[in-house]
């Protein structure tokens, strides 16, 4: 019963990380993003698309979902990015990027401009938004 509920739960888990998506405005001209794109766009090591938009990224309030979406892309613990921007941000070399207390805002700001990424839930993806990389 034990295995059983162990297996269950590292389904759960693993579930629980394929349903993250990052997105831009169905405006943008970016298509696609790699793993290796989108993680440099989100800890300010690169600033534009690689078709030169500007990239704009920023995200919701909500510790949980972004621990999960810096795990998988980055490998970074919570406290090991609250140290890294820590660290960028005395520097004036980086700042992270903008955050959103509700998805509403989240998705007025998406539409304001072609340059804004973001990443969500895939069950949160809306029509004003194209998907552009899942997370494994």
């Amino acid at each position: 019963m034990r295995y059983g509920l162990l297996a269950l739960l590292i389904l759960a888990a693993s579930v629980a990380h394929a349903e993250l998506v990052v997105v831009v405005p169905k405006t943008s001209p970016v298509e696609s993003l790699t793993a290796q794109e989108v993680r440099n766009i989100f800890l300010d090591r690169k600033r534009r698309f690689s078709e030169g938009t500007p990239a704009l990224p920023i995200e919701l309030e909500d510790a949980d979902l972004r621990a999960q979406f810096y795990d998988a892309i980055a490998n970074k613990s919570t406290a090991q990015l609250d140290s890294y921007w820590a660290t960028l941000i005395f520097t004036g070399k980086g700042r992270p990027p903008r955050r959103f207390e509700d998805r509403n805002a989240l998705f007025g700001a998406l539409e304001s401009g072609p340059g804004f990424i973001t990443y969500l839930r895939e069950s949160a993806v809306n029509s004003t938004v194209k998907i552009v990389f899942r997370l494994p």
